[in-house]
């Protein structure tokens, strides 16, 4: 029994299970879903759902109630003399998150290359 780690390329994600899939270029093949440490954070996306009441605006001149884009913020639509609502995705990416494409050290158990573990980002 023993260790064997190699560095690899993150080529598929399946955040849910915590899971990866790597490419060994040393080996010139692809593991299957491997486990990803738990100290290891995973890009993770936020989904937005709902609208935010934020003002009042009467504008008797623009009929169709539609005002221009917030910048950065996603779009507004403009409710008549009600208000506006303003809809937006999220998406957190925190510094330092595994994604796809990065280089990490690969270690398995007995040489087996579907028996191992993703334990550090290089």
């Amino acid at each position: 029994m023993g260790a064997f780690p190699q560095a690899g390329i993150i080529t598929s994600l399946n955040v849910e299970e915590r899971k990866a899939k790597a490419y060994l270029p040393l080996l010139g093949i692809e593991t299957g879903w491997i486990p990803v440490a738990t100290n290891l954070l995973i890009e993770e996306d936020i989904k937005g759902e709902g609208a935010e009441f934020t003002e009042v605006r009467i504008d008797p001149l623009n009929k169709l109630g539609i005002d221009e884009p917030h910048p950065g913020i996603g779009h507004t639509f403009a409710l008549g003399h009600q208000g506006t609502v303003e809809v937006f995705a999220l998406r957190r990416i925190a510094y330092g998150t595994l994604k796809v494409g990065d280089e990490v050290l690969v270690v398995f158990l007995n040489g087996d290359v579907n028996n191992g573990v993703v334990a550090a980002r290089l």
